[in-house]
């Protein structure tokens, strides 16, 4: 978060509601929103034959040129604290995000909402493990860790909001 940009990176446990969060996010603060699908999608479709993860890093480094809220893809460490974003990690229960992802993604059991919510995490652990040095979903490299579940996913995106804000605003105060 430079002095004229917002920058928000959010990652998240799957099933804690970190996408919706980050899309609340952005329509409140009314600023652009990043996921994986949207930066992947621009990765793949560039003319440059690169690395996936080096083509990922130039779309968020060029989306960063803007106020935005950036949801996964390790953004938090491709930015780092050249532009002052606020780096958010989300988590919850695992009863909680079993409940979520039986209600928004699968009508299965119980049983098959672990073993998604245990495949998705695994993989973005080892996605972030593999392009970072630091540990996935802990405090290093991010300046918040949150749990959506004690404050719900609308009293999560304000809580940042007004975090953002505050980062914001003293960024500028400093410049």
């Amino acid at each position: 978060m430079s002095a004229k940009n917002m920058i928000i990176t959010i990652g998240r446990q799957y099933g804690s509601g970190g996408h919706e969060i980050g899309r609340k996010i952005a329509d409140e603060l009314g600023i652009r929103f990043y996921d994986e699908q949207i930066i992947d999608s621009a990765a793949v479709n560039s003319k440059i034959s690169e690395d996936k993860f080096c083509l990922e890093k130039k779309v968020i480094q060029n989306a960063a040129r803007e106020s935005c809220v950036i949801v996964g893809s390790c953004a938090n460490i491709v930015l780092g604290d050249i532009d002052k974003s606020l780096a958010a990690f989300i988590y919850a229960p695992i009863e909680y995000r079993i409940q979520r992802v039986r209600d928004l993604y699968l009508s299965g059991s119980t049983e098959e909402a672990i073993a998604q919510i245990r495949r998705v995490d695994k993989n973005r652990r080892n996605y972030y493990q593999y392009y970072t040095d630091y540990e996935w979903g802990t405090h290093e490299g991010h300046d918040i860790l949150i749990d959506s579940s004690t404050y719900g996913i609308d009293g999560t995106a304000r809580i940042l909001v007004d975090l953002a804000k505050i980062k914001y605003e003293a960024l500028r105060a400093a410049a």
